[in-house]
Order: C-alpha cells, then sequence, then structure tokens
C-alpha cells in the first residue's frame, strides 16, 4: 500500500450490443474527458461491467490498454454465460474475464432473463457514476441498457449517455461526481496502520479532559450551594457578604473552566486526532483482512455509511490487487478467522472482553452518580431551605422587601442548581453508553464464535464471502455506535468533517 492513495471512483458501463465501435471509441475518450474534468487530478478511475457483446467488452478492453483496472459482474455463473455468446466472443468475454481485478456474481436465483436484471442493479449499486451507450428507446425487455439508465437516475447517480446512432455525449448530475475525499486519512493510512495503539494514549487524554469536566461541575455545584447559604442582604453584616463574594468568586472560576474545557475537548485536536484514528484503524483492519473475501468495491462501511465511501473503497481495492494471486480463498478464510475474528486482537475477544469490562464500569459510574446526586441534591435543598427561611423572613419587613429579596434569592439560588444539571447530564452520558456496551458486547461475540465456526467447517466459496461480509458488517454498525457515542460526549464530530472534506 503507497502512503499516499489515490481515491478512487468506480465508473459502471453499460450499452447496446450492436454498435459502431470506430464512432463508439472516439466518443468514450470524449466521455472519459468529461468524467475526469469533474474529479481531482489525483483521482484513480475503475471500471465496473458485464462481459457482453459490444459496449462491454470495447469498454473494458479500452480502459485496460489505458492503464485502468477492470472489474466484472456476471448475471450468472460463466459456464452457463457463455452458452449466450458465440465462439469469438465467448473468447474474448473470457480474456476480459481473466483481466479483471475482481469479478462478482449477482444475487438471485440466475435464471434468465431475471439475472441480467439482478446484474444491472449490481451495476448501479457499485458504481459512482454511469457511462451509458444507449439509443435513448425505453425498454423492450427485462435487463436491458435502457433500464441500466433507469436505475441511474433513482439512484441520483451521474449519468454520461453516449447516443449510440450519432455518438453525441451528454451528462447528468456530474457535479454530484466529487463527493467525499476523506483525502486526510488516505494520506495518513500507512501511518495510522502502523501505530494501532496509539488510539489508546490518545483516549486516555480525552478521558482525562472529560472527568475534569465532570469534577469540575460538581464543584461548581456545591460552591453555588454553599454561596445560596451564606450571608445577609443587610448592609450592615459585611462578613456574610464578603465570604458569599470568595466562595461566587471560586465558583465562577469554576464556571469558566467548565465552560472553557468543553469548548477545548470539542475542538482540541486530540479529540478527533483520537476518533479518526481509531475509527480508520478499524477500518483498514477490516479491509486489510477481509481482502479477497469481501467485494473490493462495495465495503461493508461503503454501505453503511455513504460519507466514507471514497476512504473504503480506495483501502478496499488498494488491498485487493495487492493479494497474492498463489493465496487460495481457503488460506484467505483461515487468516481471517485467525486475525480478525479469534486472534489475540480478534474481535470476538475484544467484545467479550469489553463487554465485561462495561459492566463493571456501569456498576461504578452509577455508583458515583448516585453520591453525586446525593451531594448536589442535599446541597440544593439546603440551600433552599436556608433562603426560604430568610426569604419569609424579610416578606415581613418592608424595608428589605424594597430591596427585592426574591431577584437576591434568585440570583443566588440559580449558580447552584444550573452546574448541578450539567454535571448529571455528563454522569448520564458516560452511564448509559456502559450500559449499552455491557448488553451487545457479549451478544456480539457470541455472533462473531458462531460465524468463525461456521467459516471452520465451510467448503464454499460464495458462503464464506456471504459469512465474512456478514461478520464486518456486525463489527462496522458496532463502530458507529462507538463513534457516535464518543462524538455525543466530546461534542466533536467527524462524521460531518469526513463528508466536507
Amino acid at each position: 500500500m503507497s502512503p499516499v492513495l489515490e481515491p478512487v471512483w468506480i465508473i459502471g458501463i453499460t450499452g447496446h450490443r450492436a454498435i459502431d465501435e470506430m464512432r463508439i471509441g472516439a466518443s468514450l475518450r470524449e466521455a472519459l474527458e468529461k468524467v475526469k474534468a469533474s474529479l481531482p487530478t489525483h483521482a484513480r478511475l475503475e471500471f465496473l461491467a458485464s462481459i457482453a457483446d459490444g459496449t462491454d467488452q470495447l469498454v473494458l478492453r479500452e480502459v485496460r490498454r489505458a492503464g485502468h483496472r477492470t472489474h466484472v459482474v456476471l448475471p450468472m455463473h460463466w459456464d452457463e454465460l457463455k452458452k449466450d455468446l458465440d465462439e469469438a466472443s465467448a473468447e474474448r468475454a473470457r480474456a476480459e474475464l481473466d483481466a479483471a481485478k475482481s469479478t462478482r456474481m449477482a444475487p438471485g436465483r440466475q435464471v434468465r432473463p431475471e439475472c441480467y436484471a439482478d446484474a444491472n442493479t449490481e451495476l448501479v449499486l457499485a458504481s459512482d457514476a454511469i457511462i451509458a451507450v444507449w439509443d435513448g428507446q425505453p425498454a423492450r425487455g427485462v435487463g436491458g441498457t435502457a433500464e441500466v439508465v433507469t436505475l441511474a437516475r433513482a439512484a441520483s447517480l451521474p449519468v454520461v449517455w453516449i447516443h449510440s446512432d450519432s455518438g453525441a455525449v451528454e451528462v447528468e448530475r456530474i457535479d454530484r461526481l466529487g463527493g467525499a475525499l476523506n483525502s486526510e486519512l488516505l494520506a495518513r493510512a500507512d501511518e495510522l496502520l502502523a501505530s494501532p495503539g496509539k488510539d489508546l494514549t490518545l483516549g486516555k487524554g480525552v478521558r482525562s479532559g472529560l472527568w475534569r469536566t465532570l469534577v469540575v461541575g460538581l464543584a461548581a455545584s456545591v460552591l453555588g450551594a454553599l454561596a445560596s447559604s451564606i450571608g445577609s442582604s443587610s448592609s450592615s453584616q459585611l462578613l456574610p457578604e464578603f465570604a458569599w463574594l470568595t466562595v461566587m468568586t471560586l465558583q465562577l472560576v469554576c464556571a469558566v473552566w467548565l465552560f472553557l474545557e468543553r469548548r477545548v475537548i470539542s475542538r482540541r485536536v486530540a479529540v478527533q486526532t483520537w476518533l479518526e484514528h481509531r475509527f480508520a484503524v478499524e477500518v483498514l483492519a477490516s479491509t486489510r483482512t477481509s481482502a479477497g473475501l469481501c467485494d473490493p468495491l462495495r465495503p461493508p462501511l461503503a454501505t453503511l455509511e455513504p460519507q466514507w465511501r471514497r476512504f473504503a473503497v480506495t483501502i478496499s481495492t488498494a488491498e485487493h490487487a495487492a493479494l497474492k494471486p498463489e493465496e487460495t480463498w481457503q488460506q484467505r478464510r483461515d487468516r481471517y478467522v485467525a486475525e480478525r475474528l479469534l486472534g489475540g486482537r480478534g474481535q470476538a475477544p475484544y467484545f467479550q472482553a469489553a463487554g465485561g469490562k462495561a459492566r463493571g464500569e456501569a456498576e461504578r459510574y452509577a455508583r458515583r452518580s448516585r453520591i453525586a446526586a446525593s451531594v448536589l441534591l442535599g446541597a440544593t435543598i439546603f440551600s433552599i431551605a436556608w433562603k426560604g427561611t430568610k426569604l419569609m423572613m424579610d416578606l415581613v419587613d418592608p424595608k428589605v422587601l424594597q430591596t427585592g429579596p426574591l431577584a437576591s434569592a434568585m440570583l443566588r439560588f440559580l449558580p447552584a442548581a444550573l452546574p448541578a444539571i450539567a454535571s448529571a447530564i455528563l454522569s448520564v452520558e458516560f452511564l448509559f453508553d456502559r450500559k449499552r456496551r455491557a448488553t451487545t458486547y457479549p451478544l456480539l461475540a457470541g455472533r462473531l464464535h458462531t460465524i468463525a465456526s461456521l467459516l471452520g467447517v465451510q467448503s464454499s466459496e460464495e458462503a464464506s464471502r456471504r459469512l465474512v461480509t456478514e461478520a464486518e458488517r456486525i463489527v462496522m454498525t458496532e463502530l458507529q455506535e462507538w463513534r457516535a457515542s464518543e462524538e455525543r460526549a466530546s461534542g466533536k464530530s467527524i462524521s460531518s468533517d469526513a463528508a466536507k472534506a
């Protein structure tokens, strides 16, 4: 894997079988220029098509000669598909199939003509844009070129339309082709993968900041309650008022600290780096260990979180291209189970251990929250009782009434109540996430152990691929949940940053 990866865009190809190859070849070059003009200069194009006569074979052959990687989607198994081709076409199709970096089979019963419609759907789902050689006429059956264009338009994909009769080129929604680049993460991919433990150090720093916020908020609440119970509004009693002013000054320091700490936590580089690092390391581990078993054009993260599609597809296609050709799918399967699911850094042992740890943490946080809530409640009740009694006494004296005792009491009570609310919210954030992990992690570990057991005795390559995809979808879904909880606690969202990148 290169230190700086070129972001990959997948261009789907569809078109009629009967075409003027010379005319369409010239129009194809124009269409590719329009696509490239809409992308960064360092973008890499990879192409996905079937291997039917005409457009599919022409485009695959031309882009491969230009140095682009190609991928193939088959409507049915090759032994059955070649029955639909004559001898010369079958030979050309076989050459493109052998040259492709990956091959996928359309899901379904593989019954004609529905299997061609299934392949069209796969083509659209895996592509960032579609180049179509089309006569502009409505579909005349199931699984044709017009159907692909209809699907692409329904999915709001950019479409570059080459008129099959005239060779004229039109574009639709080409401005949507750019998308999120995640360029900073792509540039640091090797660095992130080389230091998988870095997130632990970063995480400790972030956690200490969050704990400081909780402790300072608690201190501000107690000081506010103490201030509410001190002194008199009478100018003849200066000592209590001086004590009140001193305590309120300390509480102001805590309040400013609390405000700045939350602001720093939400904006500090450490939080962003930690979340990005942890998330990217998991994505890299997923794509590296599942390469050759998961679809490189539709890795689980790309289907779960569209704004991360560019990063996931780029890493996945690079890992897939770097596979050792002599390695069998059984060896990849066994390596996946050993490294990704059950090994020392495997996901199943991690979920099992993290679930048990989260259960203990949830119990401790609940106990601390109860203690903090009791302290705050006691201080607040004492403050209300003291100030309420004083207020009732002051109401008897008209002179005191003229000084606004109600406003004075509220001003002294609110500093105690507001920090208490902030501290309680922080406690609940910590508590809820730990309870979520304590409940879900053992279930995830059990599911991954089951998948590992099934893979260990699996004799079907296609079934193994489905199981690996299911395992990665489980892990990626939980990774999303984890990141969302950390973003809520820290106030920092890398999802929105990725979408803007």
